[in-house]
């Protein structure tokens, strides 16, 4: 697409057979769309700050944050799991966001599964500060409902959405699962200033700059489904990265859109001279 544009931009440039104001407009709309379009170069990829997944029952006390897996499951008491992560988005310069992602990389199954299985992604939008790797816990893990193997409180919370896992796939490890949508675009808006007080709970932005996710099973009809963990910031290898949170500037595609418009209006002007 760049070598296109230039080519295109260099030929309407140099080519006398346009009209002069013709020639000027459409060299704006493509240097426009080249322009902006390249800003998808600009997208930042953060590591997770930090990352854990916290049990009930006789574990609800316990701290997993330096496993290389991160668990969650609706295997009933004691065997239930939501996890936790956290990431520093105090650095990001953009001022909205388009297309942005989450992606955590599947090392396994816990249990067996027929079929597809969802899980569930919230994040906190007050002005509660984000967890300690170190120290968190089933117990006082932030907006837990501890007595609930899927469900945060719903106050200082928005949902970000569900993805679908199919537990069917011949090779579930390394398998990348991947949260999209204006939700997480929106939020990131929020966190890193841009939206004021948008949810309504008196904060304008992530507290300290550092947002807070936390994913549990999707309802189900019974708390014996199948769970699934991924690979943590510990386990990341050169082959299977921990979670990741992409932030892309707006506009993105539209950009594409409109120097491909003046694209086609140059070769339909040509093709009638």
């Amino acid at each position: 697409m760049k070598n296109t544009l230039t080519r295109t931009l260099k030929s309407l440039s140099m080519n006398a057979r346009f009209p002069v104001p013709l020639k000027a407009s459409l060299l704006g709309l493509i240097g426009f769309g080249f322009v902006s379009a390249s800003a998808l170069s600009a997208q930042v990829t953060l590591d997770a700050l930090g990352d854990a997944y916290v049990k009930d029952g006789a574990s609800a006390g316990s701290n997993t944050g330096g496993s290389s897996v991160l668990e969650v499951a609706a295997r009933g008491t004691g065997n239930d799991r939501k996890i936790y992560l956290s990431f520093d988005v105090s650095t990001l310069p953009y001022s909205s966001y388009s297309g942005s992602s989450l992606s955590l990389t599947l090392s396994s199954l816990l249990g067996t599964a027929d079929g597809n299985v969802s899980i569930s992604f919230y994040a906190i939008t007050d002005s509660t500060p984000t967890f300690d790797q170190s120290t968190i816990t089933w117990n006082n893990a932030p907006k837990n409902v501890t007595d609930n193997f899927i469900e945060f409180s719903d106050v200082g919370t928005t949902a970000l959405g569900s993805v679908s896992i199919d537990t069917t796939s011949a090779s579930i490890n390394g398998t990348v699962v991947t949260l999209q949508g204006a939700a997480l675009d929106t939020f990131l808006d929020w966190a890193t200033g841009n939206l004021g007080d948008y949810y309504g709970t008196g904060a304008t932005s992530a507290t300290d700059g550092k947002v807070t996710i936390m994913i549990s099973m999707t309802a189900i009809s019974t708390p014996y489904e199948p769970g699934f963990r991924f690979y943590s910031s510990e386990g990341a290898t050169v082959d299977f990265s921990g979670p990741q949170l992409t932030a892309i500037p707006e506009p993105s595609a539209s950009s594409y859109g409109l120097a491909a418009l003046a694209l086609g209006l140059v070769l339909y002007l040509r093709r009638k001279k």
